[in-house]
Parts: structure tokens; C-alpha cells; sequence
């Protein structure tokens, strides 16, 4: 886009961040919202094997566009203006969750595909297969040695 462009259309740079940070999670909760239509009732065993797959799609032949989305998302570090938008991401992540687990159990869940995205994209290896599938079979199905 040439830079009379964005001028003529954003009054600043962060204008045009926050524009495109909401068209992205308004792409990412609509995403979600089809998700959760499309699998009305999941097992445990099915919803580690659906997140983990979508865990890594993030890793695979759509990294450049995740890597601009995260890039946006982290933004609201050093903009404040940007911090609530980038709430609804969280909520709308943990929101989809709901229909399958309780609201901490979501959150918990929400944390860890966070921070497995971030070390994903920003480490020099990904998490395996194996590893997203077992922290969030732990997440979801708590360790049953630890007393209760």
C-alpha cells in the first residue's frame, strides 16, 4: 500500500495497527465461531486431537500470516489504546472452549496454546505433535497421582 494511502486513510501509525488488528480477530473469532458450530460435542480424546491439529496449522504453510497476527497481537505491549482489543482474542478463545470444559479449565487452556504459539513462532523449532498433545491432555485430564 503506498504511504499516501495510509495517510489519506488513518490518522496515524496506530490507527492502522489497531484497523488491522481488529479485521484479524474479527477473522479469528469468526474462525472460531464456524469451529465450534462444526463440533458440537467432543470427548476429551477428540478436543486434544482437534486443538493439537490446530496448534499446528499455526506452525505449518500459514506462518507468515500467524507470524503478522501474533506480530499485531503483541503490539498492545507498548500501546495501551490496543490492550482491549487484544483481551477479546483471549476471550474469544477461551469462549470457544466452554461448550467442552469449565471456565478455568478454558482459561488454562487458552494460556498454554498462547504460550505454545509464541515458542512456536518465535523459537527455532516448534513444539512437536506430541508435545501440544500432551500438555493439553494434562491441562484438560489433571493428573490423577497429585493428591486432591
Amino acid at each position: 500500500m503506498p504511504l499516501g494511502a495510509t495517510t489519506y486513510h488513518f490518522a496515524a501509525k496506530d490507527d492502522l495497527i489497531q484497523a488491522a488488528l481488529t479485521l484479524a480477530y474479527e477473522r479469528y473469532a469468526a474462525m472460531l465461531r464456524e469451529w465450534v458450530d462444526q463440533r458440537p460435542g467432543l470427548s476429551t480424546d477428540q478436543l486434544v486431537v482437534l486443538l493439537t491439529d490446530a496448534m499446528m496449522g499455526v506452525f505449518g504453510p500459514n506462518r507468515a500470516y500467524e507470524v503478522v497476527e501474533l506480530e499485531l497481537y503483541l503490539a498492545a505491549l507498548r500501546r495501551p489504546a490496543l490492550r482491549p482489543l487484544a483481551d477479546r482474542y483471549t476471550e474469544a478463545t477461551t469462549d470457544a472452549l466452554l461448550p467442552y470444559v469449565d471456565p478455568l479449565t478454558a482459561q488454562a487452556v487458552t494460556a498454554a496454546m498462547n504460550g505454545l504459539t509464541l515458542r512456536g513462532l518465535a523459537g527455532s523449532q516448534p513444539p512437536t505433535r506430541t508435545e501440544v498433545e500432551d500438555i493439553l491432555r494434562r491441562i484438560l485430564t489433571p493428573n490423577p497421582t497429585l493428591a486432591v
